[in-house]
């Protein structure tokens, strides 16, 4: 964050933010590291490099949307699949922001 308040985004790898998830896991930190909207190609990336297990995968999942093939690969390597409609994710933020309870 810069005088102004303002955060710049950094061009982190995936491979460098799971390692740090990773220690969190080694720490005692966390129990778990779960990914979200990510594709099957960058899964199989994560595979290659992650210590710890890829415990759960949440994905944009309605009878538009059903990725068949990116829940088959997650299945397979013991990733439990999480599915959530596109428009749930907007009417929740549009419930929070509202400030009612």
């Amino acid at each position: 964050m810069d005088d102004n308040g303002t955060v710049s985004l950094a061009k982190v790898p995936m491979s460098e933010t799971w390692k740090c998830l990773e220690e969190a896991v080694e720490a005692g930190i966390v129990k778990s590291i779960g990914v979200s909207n990510c594709s099957t190609q960058l899964l199989y990336d994560m595979l290659c490099y992650a210590k710890q297990p890829i415990s759960s995968l949440q994905i944009e999942h309605h009878p538009y949307l059903v990725q068949p093939e990116l829940i088959k690969m997650a299945q397979e390597n013991d990733i439990a699949v999480t599915g959530m409609p596109s428009d749930l994710c907007s009417s929740l933020n549009r419930f929070v922001n509202s400030g009612r309870k």
